[in-house]
């Protein structure tokens, strides 16, 4: 009986970090670009570093999403130029990025864990996490690396299958 209650309370427990593991777009996934406007695809590949951790992304201050490991998804935005954020629940830092957006293209950008963040939080803690995050104006867990469109493309197609 004791082991019962245990284990389903370990199963409550678990709920809200499973939860937020999971890909969430606040766009619809299912609609064709609109040649007025570009699409970003947010790509995550498949890692075992920090991988229970799901990154928020923002376009101009504004959420769109959070991306699981070894997931994607995507937002439309009319052409101009963009800073995109990823911060992490959790984690001190934010890691920022510019994207300037033309009519009709498609362009992939790559959230992926940063070594630098997982060797001061293995060194220094929680204390050397929040002296980078003062001091260095990308930081945190996670950082953006824009994709050429093959890479990006192949990598969308991992991603897929």
């Amino acid at each position: 009986m004791m082991r019962k209650i245990l284990a389903n309370a370990c199963v409550v427990c678990a709920l809200p970090f499973l939860g937020a593991c999971a890909t969430a777009s606040l766009e619809s996934q299912t609609k064709t670009l609109d040649q007025r406007e570009a699409r970003i695809y947010f790509l995550r590949d498949s890692t075992l570093l920090y991988f229970g951790g799901t990154p928020n992304l923002k376009v101009n201050g504004q959420e769109v999403g959070r991306v699981a490991n070894g997931s994607y998804f995507f937002v439309d935005r009319p052409p101009g130029t963009y800073t995109v954020t990823l911060e992490t629940p959790l984690t001190p830092g934010r890691f920022a990025a510019e994207v300037k957006l033309r009519p009709g293209a498609i362009y992939y950008v790559q959230v992926s864990p940063r070594v630098e963040n997982y060797v001061i939080s293995v060194s220094a803690g929680l204390v050397g996490q929040l002296i980078e995050a003062a001091v260095v104006e990308n930081s945190g867990a996670y950082g953006l690396t824009p994709l050429d469109e093959k890479a990006g493309a192949a990598l969308l197609q991992k991603l897929k299958g």
